[in-house]
């Protein structure tokens, strides 16, 4: 089998659109990698909601599908 992330690799889930400007995604390495970056203003945590997107090949039968991750969230802190 082989693994890509799809579509950005990432799903936003309900009233996240705010989010889109702070939070970048970026997509590497043959959609195998994906890197983010997060602009973090105020010393809160903020949570942000999202699953992952990906592609699952099979090899053999060419056969395609798509999973997303099940526990959509990311956690911005400061230390």
């Amino acid at each position: 089998h082989s693994w890509r992330f799809i579509h950005n690799g990432l799903i936003y889930c309900e009233n996240e659109a705010d989010d889109l400007d702070r939070i970048k995604f970026e997509l590497i390495n043959d959609g195998k990698v994906i890197v983010g970056s997060i602009k973090c203003l105020s010393d809160l945590e903020e949570q942000f909601n999202y699953s992952f997107l990906a592609l699952c090949r099979d090899n053999t039968s060419g056969e395609c599908r798509i999973f997303s991750s099940a526990d959509p969230r990311g956690v911005i802190r400061r230390n």
